[in-house]
């Protein structure tokens, strides 16, 4: 048998519970209230410092309850904040983690929500002041930005509170004048932010937050969201008619309707003209030898003015004038000059209406205009009309035309007389009897039967309908010699030729009408037309829609005007009773804009005069530079409605006329997301001191279509469905519902919306979804280098980009992982890997995964492997420091938390060690801020909570003491100092006693240990409770101390093998003999510990050392050893003994190495 030693350099393995051969040196069986270090060793966990009771606050609304969701906010070094959501009632409190005060949380109620301007203003120099006044609140404050002297912006920069309406908003000075604006309030409440916090009774775990910068974000699992009824206003029926061309010669003619009822309408395609009456026939000589027109019909070309006729200008005397060149009245009267010459232009713009020679420089006569009045009249085909010549018209014997013919429609008949009537009628046919007045245009229209009695009668009725019909005549002539020598004599022989400029609208075949033009007369007859079928039905009346106006001239010799055109239009769809009204049509730069109460239609049938915009156009290059401000129109682009988009024209100066358009939501779509449906929002207001609790202000929609299956720019896939979380992501604000993440415009991160509907642009919201074969419910999630690592129940993926920019295009999600996770918690970083919790079978494991790619697996590896049964499942609350390489899990409403300490270096993981800790109360939640673990407790009854600070490094704010120029921790938990002025010293008792502070409502051992210098440093005792009072053995009434509760440092060895190390392998000799003869501890900061041997078949060993032999404590300082090396008899077998080493004592307790002496036998087996 051997003597042998070895020794375990280092127990900061942590807890294994691995059979005893099979842990690596430095591991133990318990490992409690410690906390490895791998530079000074196994050191006696940190104190706990009572930060502040949260539930003795004077004030019962800042009181913290039982349950709820308890949450951090880390605002930087200097501020850090503890906060509880009451799911019950959603009432929200902060208190601050440096003191324990409470923060109010201010809910906002019925704040200022948005501003509008109502008036820009002239004349400003500098922003004018912003007021507010009445509306029932207050608070309310904003700033005006002024360019160009005029206000382009108001900005809220306080919301105010408890307005019950919009109050008035004035502006003052600047400068300038005329400025003016609106606001309106916002719904929210309370009673509506405590109703999402509180929706569906939230568990802790349903209730996520994430703090970015300044606002906390709340969101609730359980709550559904939706749209709100907000809407993209809908614009009345309007359209806009741009006058893109002023042309001559051209109609510009519109179709408004409002049916789906089509009218035929014709126009005239071919005309023809006949010359009835010119010089070279018209002149006769009558029974006194004065030359007048041979044709009867032509009798209104002269008139007696009381003395003599008047004859035609081509019409000489016979006696003593040659025809050749007679003048009458000092106008040559002859044939042979061709006096009927003549270019000339006409119109037929309806029945009754004048057609004039627009091209005579000289007008014709006012009875010459009467004559053309007369013959003016068109007549219809198939109908026979009869000319009743008055009485007193009639010329010599003259009873009837030489030339009648009834032969044929459309001829005219003369009657001499009314006597005749009833002469020669025939069924159906039409008189016109003329008044005595030939200056007006009076008749009666009188059907006959049979019978020739007269059925109908009426006043004023000519065949109407046609209108608009241009063309132009011309005939030109030569004089011809008639005869030989001396009685050659030349008349005129015309050539007349004409074109038809215009058809006009509402023309048949066989109409007929006449003209004069330089005393010639021209019969014009409708040869053919062609009809189109138009949708011209307005407010239901027949064509009312039927816009033809008068055609701009033929001639360039009159000058023609946008205005002109416009006017025309303008009045001629006011006057068709078409339900259109002059205050709904108005002329706004080169177009028209119409409105209606009513829907309704416009076309053009000459799209290269005119541009009609009404709800949709083609393209971008049909809208107008000029139009109504705020006309919105789609551009459809083609038949599919995926490419649609629309725009809106935003006028300058917010004016009609010229503006820009610009992209704008279809009008009547949803843009609104529902706030009361989304997380809300906590925000640090530092300059009260207070938070604020407000909805989020989401952004509303645009651009584009909303609708969720068809639309341009379709609601985001979160709405009317539950959001699980809020992450952060390469400037994105992040939301994860069902299998999507749903992330913001970079930037602007409460905006969902597509930043156009015409494209994708790397400034676009992504909304992607996780595909997998498993539900695959996304819950929460967490940066890392390759892109944003997604945790759904049992699988793991990456979001990432194979581009250097994160777009929808780019953006692409890949499964790496699967691995059951803990939803109720978060995953969490630990430096470089990430670490998560699974919530399987009995127990919870916790995973690494490391080397995170876009390509390949990463490497996940069960840390929790050795500790297998240390905690069971459905933990909820796990915190982090990377600083101190630390993890801590624990349950709700237990006093155990369990730690992790990892330390790597380089590739290699140096230190993962297990360890637990056990508090003086159950615990409600931790978190780690900075280089401290804050823990919130709760007495036995869960009436009371207090909030404790454990300072994994040694800070300012902490309970030490210190010796000999070292500073050591006080091991208390719920350190509270007690001053001098609260002791009081009883000398019969020899107690001195002092008022129990707020925040001690647990059942643990209280202990009292003076810090101060002096000759009492390290004096410690046991404190009783007594009432409200607690009770010190002595007399402590002239010292300041800590009061703490007692914990217990408690540490298990394995069983000692004698072990051989081979590299990373380390094996034990389990068939040896081994007797150990004693334990050797190496000790660093150590005051008293205490060391018990289990051995089997005996009774327990137990040992108290202190350090500092008894009576030897130097004066002015504590009862600690910075070094110290003790020795433990044991003289056991190695298999039959178990050695734990505890320390309860305020003092510091920190384990560097142990090693062992004793015999070592092989039993001579031999190995193989």
């Amino acid at each position: 048998m051997a003597t042998v030693t070895q020794s375990i350099p280092a127990l900061i393995g942590g807890i294994s519970q691995q059979p005893d051969e099979l842990k690596v040196p430095g591991q133990v069986n318990v490992a409690k209230n410690v906390l490895p270090d791998v530079t000074h060793g196994l050191l006696k966990r940190p104190g706990s410092q009572l930060v502040a009771s949260l539930s003795d606050n004077g004030t019962a609304a800042l009181n913290s309850v039982d349950g709820g969701k308890w949450f951090h906010y880390y605002r930087d070094d200097d501020e850090q904040y503890i906060g509880q959501i009451n799911t019950s009632t959603g009432d929200v409190n902060m208190w601050r983690c440096s003191d324990g005060v409470a923060f109010p949380v201010n809910s906002a109620d019925r704040p200022i929500k948005d501003i509008a301007i109502t008036g820009i203003g002239s004349g400003y120099t500098s922003a004018p002041t912003v007021s507010f006044s009445g509306g029932g609140g207050s608070g309310a404050a904003a700033t005006a930005v002024v360019r160009g002297g005029q206000i382009s912006e108001i900005n809220i920069t306080n919301a105010g509170s408890g307005y019950t309406s919009a109050p008035t908003i004035s502006l003052s000075g600047g400068g300038g004048s005329n400025g003016a604006a609106t606001c309106t309030i916002s719904t929210v409440t309370p009673a509506l932010l405590a109703s999402y916090l509180s929706h569906g009774s939230p568990t802790s775990d349903d209730i996520q937050t994430l703090t970015v910068n300044d606002y906390t974000f709340l969101t609730n699992r359980k709550k559904t969201t939706a749209m709100s009824s907000t809407i993209e206003p809908v614009r009345p029926p309007e359209a806009y008619i741009e006058l893109k061309q002023i042309k001559y010669a051209s109609q510009y003619a519109l179709n408004l309707y409002d049916s789906n009822q089509t009218r035929d309408v014709t126009t005239a395609t071919r005309i023809k003209v006949d010359r009835l009456y010119d010089s070279s026939n018209t002149c006769g000589y009558d029974a006194e030898g004065r030359m007048f027109f041979k044709h009867l019909f032509d009798q209104r070309k002269f008139t007696y003015n009381g003395s003599d006729y008047v004859w035609g200008v081509q019409c000489g005397t016979r006696s003593g004038v040659s025809n050749s060149g007679a003048t009458y009245n000092g106008i040559k009267m002859s044939d042979s000059t061709c006096p009927s010459t003549k270019t000339g232009l006409f119109s037929a713009v309806g029945s009754g209406s004048t057609y004039t020679d627009r091209n005579d420089p000289d007008p014709p006569s006012a009875y010459e205009q009467d004559t053309t009045y007369k013959w003016g009249d068109i007549v219809s085909a198939n109908t026979k009309v009869y000319w009743l010549q008055e009485a007193s018209r009639s010329v010599g014997s003259e009873s009837a035309p030489s030339h009648n013919d009834t032969s044929t429609p459309n001829n005219w008949v003369y009657l001499n007389t009314l006597s005749n009537y009833n002469a020669g009628l025939v069924e159906n046919h039409t008189i016109r009897v003329f008044n005595s007045s030939h200056m007006n245009n009076n008749y009666a229209v009188k059907t006959v039967d049979n019978s020739n009695n007269v059925v109908s009668t009426v006043v004023n009725a000519a065949v109407t309908g046609r209108e608009n019909m241009y063309f132009r005549i011309t005939t030109v002539g030569q004089a011809v010699p008639y005869g030989e020598g001396n009685s050659v004599r030349y008349y005129a022989r015309y050539t007349t030729t004409h074109d038809l400029l215009y058809g006009g609208a509402g023309w048949e075949v066989g109409d007929t009408f006449y003209v004069w033009m330089n005393n010639a007369r021209y019969r014009i007859t409708v040869e053919e037309t062609s009809t189109s079928q138009v949708q011209c039905d307005m407010n239901s009346q027949a064509k009312s829609g039927l816009i033809r106006p008068t055609p701009t001239p033929f001639d360039t010799e009159t000058t023609i005007t946008a205005e002109s055109i416009l006017g025309s239009i303008r009045q001629l769809i006011i006057s068709q009773n078409n339900g259109i009204t002059s205050s709904e049509i108005s002329q706004i730069g080169n177009g028209l804009y119409i409105t209606n109460g009513s829907d309704f239609n416009v076309t053009t049938p000459f799209q290269e005069l005119l541009n009609v915009v009404s709800e949709s156009v083609e393209t971008a290059a049909d809208l107008p530079q000029q139009c109504k401000h705020g006309m919105v129109v789609k551009i459809a682009n083609s038949d599919t409605e995926a490419d649609d988009y629309y725009v809106k024209f935003s006028g300058n100066n917010s004016r009609d006329g010229n503006g820009i358009w610009e992209e704008c939501a279809k009008p009547g779509t949803s843009v609104a997301i529902d706030p009361s449906t989304m997380p809300v929002q906590l925000t640090r207001n530092a300059s009260s001191n207070t938070f604020d609790l407000d909805f989020v202000k989401w952004q509303d929609a645009e651009v584009g279509d909303t609708d969720p299956v068809v639309g341009t720019n379709p609601q985001p896939s979160f709405i009317g469905n539950e959001i699980s979380k809020i992450l952060f992501f390469r400037n994105r604000l992040c939301l994860l519902s069902n299998e999507n993440v749903i992330m913001s415009r970079p930037g602007n991160f409460f905006n969902f919306w597509a930043k156009t509907a015409t494209t994708f642009t790397i400034e676009d919201v992504i909304d992607i979804s996780c595909s997998s074969t498993y539900p695959a419910v996304i819950y929460d999630g967490m940066q890392v280098n390759a892109g944003l690592l997604l945790f759904t129940n049992n699988q793991q993926f990456l979001l990432t980009t194979d581009s250097d920019i994160l777009a929808p295009n780019t953006a692409k999600v890949n499964a790496i992982s699967t691995y059951n996770f803990n939803k109720a918690t978060n995953p969490i970083s630990l430096g470089t890997t990430v670490g998560f919790l699974d919530n399987a079978n009995k127990y919870s494991r916790f995973f690494e995964m490391s080397n995170i790619f876009r390509e390949g697996e990463p490497q996940v590896v069960e840390q929790s492997k050795v500790v297998s049964k240390l905690f069971t499942k459905d933990l909820k609350l796990v915190s982090n420091s990377r600083e101190n390489s630390v993890v801590f899990f624990s349950e709700n409403n237990t006093k155990t938390i369990f730690g992790y300490r990892y330390h790597t270096s380089g590739q290699d993981r140096v230190m993962a060690s297990w360890f637990e800790w056990e508090l003086a109360n159950p615990l409600q939640y931790h978190c780690m801020l900075d280089d401290a673990l804050y823990v919130v407790t709760s007495n036995a009854a869960k009436t009371k909570r207090q909030l404790i600070k454990i300072s994994i490094k040694l800070d300012d704010t902490g309970n030490f003491v210190t010796q000999d120029g070292d500073t050591y921790q006080v091991h208390l938990d719920n350190i509270k100092n007690v001053t001098t002025a609260s002791n009081t010293y009883n000398a019969t008792t020899k107690k001195t006693t002092f008022p129990k502070p707020e925040g001690f409502e647990g059942t643990g051992q209280l202990a009292v240990y003076d810090t101060d210098s002096g000759n009492d440093l390290g004096r410690y005792a046991l404190a009783t409770v007594n009432g409200s009072n607690l009770e010190v053995e002595g007399d402590w009434k002239s010292q300041s101390f800590e009061l703490g509760y007692l914990y217990e440092m408690a540490i298990e060895l394995p069983k000692l093998y004698v072990k051989k190390t081979s590299g990373d392998t380390t094996r034990a000799d389990t068939r040896s003999y081994v007797t150990i003869h004693r334990l050797k501890f190496n000790f660093g900061p150590v005051g008293i510990f205490d060391t018990t041997l289990q051995r089997k078949g005996k009774i327990d060993y137990n040992n108290t050392i202190e350090v500092v032999p008894a009576d030897s404590y130097g004066s002015n300082s504590a009862v600690v050893e910075p070094f110290s090396t003790q020795t433990i008899p044991v003289y056991e077998k190695n298999t039959n003994v178990t050695i734990s080493v505890k320390s309860s004592h305020p003092a510091p307790a920190t384990m560097y190495s142990v090693s062992w002496e004793g015999d070592y036998s092989n039993k001579l087996y031999r190995r193989v």
